[in-house]
């Protein structure tokens, strides 16, 4: 089992303080050099803090039999610990609308928590609403959900050559319309390797997927688009569009908010020296 797993099964140990002193250095020092978990981490004690505050704003609690189904759930799954501190917040007595507004919020940990022991089986299809849905309300969240869905790990940009050899790409440290690299990851589509990364201006990110064209995706309602004289399809969520652009080896995928323009296309031919390079291209 990757670091990854192990660190995001005892996020919730770790947040209420239950854990050995070996395992919260292991996770102490995880999350120095990982991203994606420490933005899990965030995640759970902004809805810890949530609840507490919630806490005291009436007696009246979901019933018992709801806990105990959750907790069984829970407990069939491979995330079970994540969710455990999370469970004894809930137990708390909530004022009734509370209750209903918390369970909504807690529902996305639950939700990530129960899916991991399916997601090895359905981990070779690229499941691009994992990112788009919730996108509107919370970017950040929706690429750390599509990070730990696809087992990121942080790495260091000069190294992604190695991770996914049969990709052609490029991860310059700076994209058209002053995006900064912030971090690479190493992904796992099934068996195969990919790489996404993400950028930043002015506190907008700009997310990038890396893949073989071969492999399947869903992607829901995409529509195609021209990018300058490239040919791309798109899905679009309110201000944010995700590109495809087909290389000859390489799909080449851009979360942005950046119209279908010069800005964009500049964007995709400096990631993508194989479409850059002018060699033939394809709908994906």
């Amino acid at each position: 089992m990757m670091d990854y797993d192990r660190v995001y099964d005892l996020l919730g140990p770790y947040l209420d303080a239950e854990l050995a002193p070996g395992q919260t250095e292991f996770v102490r020092s995880h999350l120095a050099q990982c991203p994606a978990c420490r933005g899990e981490l965030d995640g759970l004690a902004a809805l810890a803090g949530r609840l507490s505050e919630y806490a005291s704003a009436g007696q009246i609690g979901a019933p018992a039999e709801l806990w105990t189904a959750v907790e069984r759930r829970l407990d069939a799954g491979e995330g079970r610990q994540a969710g455990r501190g999370v469970i004894r917040l809930l137990r708390q007595p909530l004022a009734l609308a509370a209750s209903v507004a918390l369970l909504i919020g807690a529902a996305v940990v639950f939700t990530v928590t129960l899916d991991r022991g399916a997601r090895r089986a359905d981990a070779a299809v690229i499941d691009y609403s994992v990112l788009m849905d919730g996108i509107v309300a919370d970017v950040h969240g929706a690429i750390r959900r599509f990070l730990g869905r696809y087992d990121a790990q942080a790495i260091e940009p000069a190294a992604a050559p190695q991770v996914a050899p049969g990709l052609s790409f490029n991860l310059p440290p700076e994209l058209p319309d002053g995006y900064r690299l912030v971090q690479a990851y190493r992904v796992r589509f099934g068996d195969s390797p990919g790489l996404a990364a993400t950028y930043n201006r002015d506190g907008e990110p700009l997310f990038i997927i890396l893949h073989d064209a071969k492999l399947n995706t869903n992607r829901g309602q995409s529509t195609r688009c021209m990018i300058g004289d490239l040919n791309g399809m798109q899905d679009q969520v309110g201000p944010w569009r995700l590109l495809h652009v087909m290389g000859a080896t390489t799909c080449h995928c851009v979360l942005s908010t950046m119209p279908p323009g010069e800005g964009l296309e500049a964007v995709v031919r400096a990631i993508a020296p194989d479409v850059a390079a002018g060699e033939p291209h394809q709908m994906h």
